[in-house]
């Protein structure tokens, strides 16, 4: 499975079980101004060499999930179901709008933030997912 691939998927599941918008933070990505939206960015990948010879390498790609909120029950309410769903829910690995096959994910960490600045609404109550995708890669 390749970053980029999860990384949409992970857009475009969170867009269907939700109904709000998800944008893939990147490099110059400017935050929206909307009061209730949701971010994907991926932080960094792990290799694990569990297998001789290096046939096979378990990698480990680590995500922050931001959950932007204008107010504190909505925060409260959306972090809930979010939680529910990086615990219950397979996410479609998706490639050309074809679903290959479905993946799980770990949810190690939930943190709430406080506001760094009153100027943009969205930023006063935030809550960050930190999720985990494993995934085994194996040699040609």
């Amino acid at each position: 499975m390749k970053p980029i691939h999860i990384t949409n998927s992970v857009v475009l599941f969170l867009k269907e079980e939700t109904g709000l918008p998800v944008y893939a933070v990147y490099d110059g990505f400017e935050y929206p101004d909307h009061n209730v939206f949701v971010t994907v960015e991926r932080v960094e990948s792990t290799l694990e060499y569990n297998v001789k010879r290096r046939e096979a390498v378990e990698v480990s790609n680590h995500y922050q999930i931001g959950l932007h909120t204008k107010f504190y029950n909505d925060r409260e309410e959306l972090q809930e179901e979010l939680s529910n769903i990086f615990i219950f829910k397979n996410i479609p690995y998706i490639i050309d709008n074809e679903i290959i096959r479905e993946f799980s994910c770990l949810l190690t960490s939930i943190t709430p933030v406080s506001s760094e600045s009153l100027n943009r609404e969205s930023n006063r109550n935030r809550v960050y997912f930190d999720v985990e995708i494993k995934n085994i890669k194996r040699s040609c």
